[in-house]
């Protein structure tokens, strides 16, 4: 009689050839091993599979973000109609919000690193289409799958980056959960941007090609990271997230937070463009998507240098640099000057890191293991409420009282909402 045995962990195979040898009617024993270096290196992976889930979500963020500096040279190859170009952002926007609430559950039927697979391949798609588009009806399909893929990650990267982190810290899932979505955001638009200007006749291919590659490899190496499964046997039926009672709380703290980090971003993709010309003397593309990369990085190194800080003390100190940023824009829309544009810039630069980090870090250790993947979603859906609403409400008020004293009314009510908030930071850093 012959006994075959198949097992995917080979450190028990000696261990199991050891027991067949002990029993009496044994005659020989054959074993066929993969060979060495395959084994080594799914063990390399596997111990990296936290840092490989980490480069997953920046590639996601910095594909993403790749289009940004190119829509002028659409526009003006295509003739598209600003109809067109706002469709482009309404696409993405109704995509990512519902994935994004959808998320957790998603996760629990497919798990969580087949979830990060399925957003990673969403992502490859979109530089597909970005790259193969001759026209803008492609570009609408790549933006939807953008948006898929950036809701699908998301909405589970910190319970993901947790589960995996080695030190088994809820504050580095999220810290580093925080910092890849900032460096994506950044780096994305600057390296499309330099890449054109470098390659003028391939600005439109080369930038999603380099991506696609990336992405690619990417995705091989969430291959090697196990997880458990998820539950494809129970009825599946899509439910309404809900935020528990206990975390309510810590939720509405964190939201309001990062909600008001986050409209001051989208000021500076949408309007502060228009005031360039004003403060420094251009309103170059270029000079543009440089502020905003500088902004973001600035966020970025905060978020690296207050890392080992309290969730509450990042906030509080992120919220201190808001407020004076706030306060040195709100001085500019009145009294434009360079020398204070750049001072407020790196304010709000250094106060938006800690506030997003902070806050995300104390939502996530006041989460239970459970619940972690929809509270998070809605924390996301917050974020992008606030890139996008603020931004609206302010091209409709610029309308009835100019776009200048619309902006000043919105850094206000930014700056109302962040002395509102403050001090319950100060509680919460005083109950630890």
């Amino acid at each position: 009689m012959k006994i075959s045995v198949a097992i995917d962990d080979f450190t028990k195979l000696d261990s199991i050839v050891v027991l067949l040898e002990q029993m009496a009617d044994v005659i020989q024993i054959k074993s066929l091993k993969r060979p060495e270096f395959l084994t080594d290196f799914k063990s390399w992976m596997a111990k990296r599979s936290f840092w490989i889930a980490t480069l997953c979500l920046f590639l996601t963020l910095f594909g993403t973000n790749l289009p940004v500096p190119l829509y002028a040279l659409y526009r003006t190859n295509w003739s598209l109609s600003p109809g067109k170009i706002t469709l482009l952002y309404a696409v993405y926007a109704f995509a990512v919000i519902p994935t994004i609430v959808l998320s957790g559950q998603l996760a629990r039927r497919w798990g969580l690193r087949n979830l990060f697979l399925t957003g990673a391949c969403c992502s490859l798609l979109g530089s597909i289409c970005f790259g193969l588009a001759d026209g803008p009806d492609l570009i609408i399909v790549a933006r939807l799958f953008q948006g898929l893929a950036v809701g699908l990650l998301n909405g589970v990267s910190v319970t993901f980056l947790t589960r995996l982190d080695y030190n088994h810290k809820k504050v580095g899932g999220a810290v580093a959960a925080a910092m890849a979505v900032t460096l994506g955001n950044a780096l994305g638009p600057m390296f499309s941007g330099t890449l054109g200007m470098a390659f003028p006749a391939d600005s439109l291919n080369a930038p999603f090609a380099i991506h696609a590659v990336l992405t690619l490899f990417c995705m091989l190496g969430l291959l090697y990271i196990h997880e458990e499964r998820g539950d494809l046997n129970t009825n599946f039926r899509l439910l309404r997230p809900r935020i528990p009672v206990q975390v309510r709380k810590p939720f509405r703290l964190s939201a309001a937070s990062s909600f008001v980090a986050w409209t001051i971003m989208s000021l500076y993709m949408s309007i502060i463009p228009a005031f360039m010309d004003r403060f420094i003397g251009t309103s170059s593309l270029l000079a543009s998507g440089c502020i905003l990369a500088f902004v973001l990085l600035l966020s970025s190194a905060t978020q690296w240098f207050m890392r080992r800080q309290s969730p509450a003390v990042m906030s509080i100190v992120g919220i201190g640099l808001l407020m004076v940023g706030f306060a040195g824009l709100g001085w500019m829309l009145v009294f434009p000057s360079a020398a204070l544009f750049i001072v407020a810039t790196m304010f709000i630069g250094s106060g938006h890191g800690p506030v997003y980090a902070g806050s995300l870090a104390y939502l996530n250790e006041h989460t239970f293991e459970n619940t972690r993947t929809d509270v998070i979603a809605n924390f996301y859906v917050y974020i992008y409420l606030g890139v996008s609403v603020p931004v609206l409400g302010l091209a409709y008020g610029s309308g009835w009282i100019g776009l200048s004293e619309a902006a000043l009314w919105l850094v206000g009510c930014m700056e109302a909402i962040l002395a509102f908030i403050l001090p319950y930071w100060w509680i919460v850093k005083n109950r630890r």
